[in-house]
């Protein structure tokens, strides 16, 4: 009786054990996996909080490595609390897709914490480091590799968004995301995890009866 319940208690560990971060950080934001078709899922993150930073520069390695130091800097203690924080991931720059190149649409955030997590202190941020609060929202993951330059990035968000339009999937044009995992620099293991970046286009709700949940289930059965 003993061993059935140690087995059946073991099976629950398994069944509730979250995913490891990437990076072997201890900290990444929740998600749900809803859906997988061909290479893209589809994922619903809960609402949560975020340090930002905006990323003045049209160099992206630029860009990618001043966003970095800034966040790095608030969560090992420049805040108005001297707080420190271990490192989370991914480093995530959103976009604005109607025009990637003005400055105040880039931005380089840090995941914080899920609002569900109750007696999270957050401290203060300083100058130019801000907090944001992100809603629950449905995304389009798709791993890509290359992410040596704003080319690589457009042209493999651009990839996607045709993909999501031949398969009928709606999305909101309003935000595109680039989750880096391969940065900041892993604490152990390899130093790049090639293929674990990915791209993020939020989707749009569905409406009842557009067709779009019996094309994703006839796509699924193909």
């Amino acid at each position: 009786m003993l061993s059935l319940w140690v087995a059946l208690v073991f099976l629950l560990s398994l069944a509730t054990a979250k995913e490891p971060c990437p990076g072997g950080r201890e900290k990444c934001p929740d998600y749900e996996k809803l859906e997988v078709f061909h290479d893209i899922e589809i994922r619903r993150y809960d609402a949560s909080r975020w340090a930002q930073i905006y990323a003045y520069s049209d160099e992206y390695g630029f860009m990618k490595e001043k966003a970095y130091r800034d966040l790095h800097e608030y969560f090992h203690g420049n805040n108005y609390e001297s707080q420190r924080m271990s490192l989370t991931t991914p480093l995530l720059f959103t976009f604005d897709p109607a025009d990637p190149y003005k400055e105040f649409s880039r931005r380089g955030q840090m995941f914080l914490n899920s609002r569900s997590e109750s007696g999270v202190h957050i401290p203060a941020p300083r100058y130019p480091v801000g907090i944001i609060e992100m809603d629950p929202a449905y995304f389009y993951i798709r791993k890509i590799n290359q992410t040596a330059s704003f080319r690589d990035i457009w042209r493999e968000a651009h990839l996607m968004m045709a993909d999501l339009d031949y398969y009928r999937q709606p999305m909101d044009m309003s935000r595109i995301l680039l989750a880096l995992y391969d940065y900041p620099k892993p604490i152990e293991g390899p130093t790049t995890y090639k293929g674990s970046n990915e791209i993020w286009i939020e989707k749009a709700a569905f409406t009842p009866g557009d067709g779009h949940s019996d094309q994703l289930t006839a796509m699924k059965m193909a």
